[in-house]
């Protein structure tokens, strides 16, 4: 027991564990900062697949697009939208901000404006 006791031998044995631990908190550090992103990426592909294997079928309901800026949407913008939120086809309504009361009862005004 004495010969592992030795200066050395608790400089080794302290350096690999300083090291391990280290390498786990690292590990830790990156998978932690990682999981929205993975989380995300998932989910889009997730959502890509299904679209795509119901891409045949006929799409029910409506995509309905609340414009709250008090800007036109650009066509770019729209080509986004349809991008990232795999609707075949929407309809803006542009909402004007002045017509909206400030308080918790934005439903009711929206249903107004369609």
């Amino acid at each position: 027991m004495d010969i592992f006791f030795t200066q050395n031998n608790l400089l080794t044995f302290f350096a690999l564990t300083a090291g391990v631990v280290s390498l786990i908190e690292l590990l830790e550090y990156l998978v932690t900062k990682n999981i929205p992103w993975l989380i995300r990426s998932v989910h889009m592909f997730w959502k890509r697949m299904r679209y795509r294997f119901r891409k045949n079928e006929e799409v029910q309901g409506r995509h309905l697009v609340l414009n709250f800026s008090g800007h036109p949407v650009l066509p770019g913008q729209l080509e986004a939208i349809k991008v990232l939120m795999l609707w075949p086809s929407m309809k803006v309504i542009d909402v004007p901000m002045g017509t909206i009361a400030e308080d918790r009862k934005f439903v009711a005004n929206i249903v107004g404006h369609l």
